[in-house]
């Protein structure tokens, strides 16, 4: 019983400081944790209409970037 609460009250500091971050930082992490995603999804369908199609390697190479970043991010961050 005492771990759930010590996780509760860690969980409850993780909160109030991803509240405290600046705007710009904010921002940022809202963007690389995939909450402007949808946007991104737009982008590759017009993209995917024009004909415009990345290969499937490079395709694959950014998206693992993209991942580690935000593991990295969250890692760093306590999230």
């Amino acid at each position: 019983m005492a771990k759930s609460i010590r996780s509760k009250r860690e969980r409850k500091k993780r909160a109030e400081k991803r509240k405290k971050l600046k705007p710009k930082v904010r921002a940022k992490l809202e963007e690389t944790l995939g909450l402007k995603d949808k946007e991104m999804a737009v982008d590759e369908e017009t993209k995917e209409a024009e004909g415009g199609e990345e290969p499937l390697k490079v395709k694959m190479l950014l998206w693992n970037q993209k991942e580690h970043f935000k593991r990295t991010l969250r890692r760093s961050l306590g999230i």
